[in-house]
């Protein structure tokens, strides 16, 4: 019922914020996390449920939930589902979770799937944080800055990541304590 399901988010909700104080990180414990993403997710709160999965442990499951949501929407826009994922684990600086993500939610699509250009500034932005490459990362950026355009958050995103992988300051001031800061708070938030 939407009432149990409303007290079990409630109640997971009080467990994170507990473990976070309780030793389990800043954060709180990142399977509460997931079981929160889960409860979420199963109620279409979709947005709750992803910046959960963005804290937990299970980057295989939300990479199915992203899956499963794209589905829900326009084909042309599943590409953007996988992007958005990837700079918001990026920006927290989880590059491992971000290449099972990008690796999962690919596999989903199958071999016929036709990459989109915001597929290829993916999978070269999860090569690219892997080395020092603060000239390659302001070349994609430069590149497929249309594509970026389709979503308002990607450069915001994406002055974080460089900030997080190349210690690129970003163009405002402030550093993390300014947009950045504002940024995955806006991202991390319970």
């Amino acid at each position: 019922s939407t009432s149990a399901s409303g007290g079990r988010q409630k109640f997971l909700k009080e467990a994170v914020r507990w473990s976070a104080t309780a030793g389990a990180g800043e954060q709180g414990s990142p399977t509460l996390h997931a079981f929160l993403a889960r409860a979420l997710s199963e109620s279409g709160d979709l947005a709750n449920a992803q910046r959960h999965y963005l804290r937990s442990d299970a980057p295989r499951e939300f990479a199915e939930s992203l899956w499963k949501w794209s589905l829900q929407g326009y084909p042309s826009e599943r590409d953007l589902f996988l992007a958005r994922a990837i700079l918001q684990y990026l920006c927290l600086g989880r590059l491992r979770e971000a290449n099972i993500v990008h690796d999962v939610f690919t596999e989903k699509r199958g071999p016929s799937y036709n990459r989109t250009p915001l597929d290829n500034f993916s999978r070269f932005l999860l090569e690219t944080a892997r080395r020092d490459a603060s000239p390659l990362f302001n070349l994609l950026r430069t590149r497929y800055k249309k594509c970026l355009d389709r979503d308002p958050m990607f450069h915001q995103y994406l002055d974080c990541i460089g900030e997080v992988f190349f210690r690129i300051p970003p163009a405002s001031p402030g550093g993390l304590q300014g947009m950045v800061g504002d940024l995955l708070k806006n991202v991390m938030s319970v």
